[in-house]
């Protein structure tokens, strides 16, 4: 999985965050009057990932940032109010972007498309700036590689801002300082909410996470480990429980999550819990994670004495002095 930031002209259909949540394709260059194919045979329709087009895998995220354009009001110039999933390959088709485009001829310009699905989506007017973000400026490409922590500080700031959305049960109430703890009556009700995830949301995630595990399995045997998986039978009937992947020249029990949300890392803390009853009590655990989550998560982790391994492109590193790599 990598992130991607990828800009886009202003429409007036884009001022609302159901716009990104119904999103089902994005379009890119080239188109059939770039300049990349002046004089030279355009990629046959259908084609996969031609020349000049985006490189995009399937898991991949994409930071949606609004680009300067006619029309567009200038403070929702540079601001990023949605993530997207890349759920297809790129492939070359500038007839169907004409057909569904926003103005004539689009194909001209923009003939690539991508299957994507939404996974967060912000009214723009709160989305965050770049700068907010950690960015100092906006490539003028339609698409560019995002370092992954801003990749998932982008992620942080647009779950933080969903959840205060009136359409989410805002509260209005100030949260407590970082690290701080605060009280209030029990009537009030407040509770911490949880996110209900479709059929084909799990389906997603469970691919991502299998591409993340195959990719640190191939990693760690080219360094002459060997990983597989454990298959453990619940004695009170006769349901199984998998693990993701078991280190066995170094004893180790790994969880996979493909993002570092809170609630993925939760969920992996009671999995290892459960996983480890199966196992001898001398096993290491780790959880595996698509890139390397916040401070307060690594805390949480430390607490559990759960390491944590994650992907810097085609390498993996860990918090453990290299145990776990």
């Amino acid at each position: 999985m990598g992130w991607w930031l990828k800009r886009v002209y202003w429409t007036d259909e884009r001022e609302d965050a159901g716009y990104w949540r119904r999103v089902g394709l994005i379009t890119d260059p080239p188109g059939r009057l770039s300049k990349q194919l002046k004089g030279r045979q355009g990629p046959r329709i259908g084609e996969e990932r031609p020349r000049y087009g985006p490189q995009y895998e399937e898991g991949d995220l994409l930071l949606v940032c609004i680009a300067g354009s006619p029309g567009c009001p200038p403070e929702l110039v540079r601001r990023c109010p949605a993530i997207l999933e890349v759920t297809g390959v790129p492939r070359w088709d500038p007839d169907s972007v004409d057909d569904g485009g926003p103005r004539p001829k689009e194909g001209d310009q923009w003939g690539m498309v991508t299957e994507v699905s939404c996974l967060h989506a912000v009214d723009p007017h709160a989305a965050p700036l770049i700068e907010r973000i950690g960015m100092t400026s906006l490539n003028r490409a339609p698409r560019s590689k995002l370092d992954d922590a801003l990749g998932e500080r982008a992620r942080r700031l647009l779950e933080q801002i969903e959840r205060r959305s009136p359409a989410n049960g805002d509260t209005g109430l100030d949260a407590p300082d970082p690290g701080s703890v605060a009280t209030m009556p029990i009537e009030q009700g407040e509770v911490e909410g949880y996110d209900v995830k479709t059929r084909d949301d799990v389906k997603r995630a469970e691919r991502r996470e299998r591409l993340l595990v195959d990719a640190y399995a191939s990693y760690m045997r080219a360094r002459g480990d060997s990983i597989v998986r454990q298959k453990m039978k619940i004695e009170d009937d006769d349901s199984y429980i998998v693990n993701d992947a078991f280190n066995e020249s170094r004893r180790q029990l790994i969880e996979a999550k493909a993002d570092v949300s809170r609630a993925s890392v939760r969920m992996a803390i009671g999995q290892l819990a459960d996983y480890r009853r199966f196992v001898d009590e001398d096993v290491s655990l780790a959880v595996l994670l698509g890139s390397r989550p916040c401070s307060d998560l690594h805390e949480l982790l430390h607490t559990q004495r759960i390491a944590v391994i994650w992907r810097e492109d085609d390498r993996f590193a860990d918090d453990a002095g290299g145990k776990f790599t």
